[in-house]
């Protein structure tokens, strides 16, 4: 067995040297670094404003070089020897028998196993990054819209907060909350107190918005997408949580806390 084994590995090693593997291994590490980079240059891109553009760019480039200067000095650390021993002689060795890798290194020494191995760095997983993260964005995707159609009260009750937060943000420096409509509101206090305003639930009806000065409220019309009466006037004495069984129900964020909210949210 020592002798079989050892004529495997001398056979492997000379598939390795035919292939160039070396290359293959180098190309493959720099498709991926280079798919991850052009991630990272478009991420955000879309979200700069035109007069910051110029020094996210500078900032680009800048992050680029080192990403560069990173990567050679990376290569350079990697023993490509023990790399090939670590990943291709184990595989090799366990799917081939001798007989079969001799015939693959007479096949790439062929002029067509040459051009073979001349592409070969191209099959790697980088090349196809792009169509893996759109199948993983679509899947996200999918998952969200599933996941929001069972619970479809939870994205709700996520826009309401955050547009609460935004209000009482802006109220830190205007010490009050505005006596306007929802209509009005996002130019209140979008983009300094929040980014993008949800103007709609999940069952489409727009969200509604009381405010006197000193307190406020935000309010979803639920599934019926009709608001209640009583839930179009502010409410000082509801100050305890109340819970529906009926996704009909508004649900109603009031002064820092939900005052009415599905059943199904407190449930572990």
């Amino acid at each position: 067995f020592g002798d079989e084994r050892s004529e495997k590995r001398q056979l492997v090693s000379e598939l390795l040297e035919v292939i160039d593997a070396k290359s293959i291994a180098r190309t493959s590490f720099e498709n991926l670094a280079g798919s991850l980079r052009g991630m990272h240059e478009e991420s955000g891109a879309g979200e700069i404003p035109e007069e910051y553009r110029g020094q996210w760019e500078e900032a680009q480039r800048r992050e680029a070089e080192r990403l560069r200067e990173f990567q050679e000095r990376m290569f350079a650390r990697i023993d490509f020897v023990k790399y090939h021993e670590e990943t291709y002689v184990p595989l090799l060795e366990s799917q081939f028998n001798a007989d079969e890798l001799r015939q693959l290194i007479d096949f790439f020494k062929s002029r067509h196993g040459q051009k073979l191995a001349k592409i070969l760095p191209r099959f790697s997983m980088a090349e196809g990054m792009q169509t893996i993260r759109e199948a993983a964005e679509a899947t996200d995707e999918e998952l969200r819209k599933e996941e929001a159609a069972r619970y479809p009260w939870k994205q709700v009750m996520s826009d309401l907060r955050s547009l609460a937060i935004a209000v009482e943000a802006r109220a830190t420096d205007t010490n009050e909350y505005p006596a306007v409509a929802f209509e009005e509101l996002e130019a209140l206090i979008a983009p300094t107190y929040i980014r993008e305003v949800p103007k709609s639930d999940f069952w489409g009806t727009p969200y509604l918005y009381v405010g006197d000065g000193q307190h406020y409220r935000f309010v979803s019309a639920g599934a019926d997408k009709r608001f209640e009466w009583s839930s179009r006037q502010l409410d000082l004495t509801l100050t305890e949580p109340r819970f529906s069984k009926s996704l009909d129900t508004d649900i109603i964020f009031q002064d820092g806390i939900f005052v009415q909210s599905p059943e199904a949210e407190r449930e572990p």
